[in-house]
């Protein structure tokens, strides 16, 4: 039986939220030895540094000749931005499985109103916004990595991350 090659791919990961025009980082994975990296930023190489919301995008040339593209979303949120209070404790795991334990996003140290969640899927897409967060996120969607942005009410601070949803 004849083999049937197989397609090279590339990747983007990384960064899906900067702040404040601090740096983050993309990579591009490739499944093949790459001959030539081409972003839309210009650079020539596997990894950039970015400053900036946008959609980035790589074109990478494989030693063969074959080429393939990827695009990355990355959001850009406000300052201040800096390390979780050590009042609040935010998951990085749920199990949304009906058994009574971390079936919600419970964000411990949320209290009172205001308290805004938004939540993306790893393509930069907005699964979930309340502006008035109660611990309801319970993830409907499906299981996989996903990346949120938390701001306390009347204040300008944002915490950003991600939390991990096994099913």
């Amino acid at each position: 039986m004849p083999t049937v090659p197989t397609v090279p791919t590339v990747a983007i990961t990384g960064d899906s939220v900067v702040c404040g025009g601090r740096a983050g980082q993309l990579s591009a994975t490739a499944t093949a030895p790459v001959s030539r990296y081409a972003w839309n930023t210009g650079a020539t190489t596997a990894t950039v540094t970015i400053t900036r919301g946008g959609t980035y995008s790589v074109r990478v040339t494989y030693a063969d000749g074959a080429e393939a593209s990827a695009t990355h979303l990355v959001r850009e949120s406000s300052p201040p931005c800096g390390p979780v209070p050590l009042s609040l404790r935010i998951p990085s795991i749920i199990t949304p499985n009906g058994d009574g334990k971390n079936d919600r996003f419970y964000i411990a140290g949320v209290a009172g109103t205001g308290w805004t969640l938004a939540v993306y899927n790893r393509w930069g897409k907005q699964v979930y916004f309340t502006a008035n967060y109660q611990h309801e996120w319970d993830a409907e969607a499906i299981g996989g990595l996903y990346y949120y942005t938390l701001r306390p009410p009347q204040a300008a601070r944002v915490y950003k991350g991600w939390v991990e949803v096994v099913r």
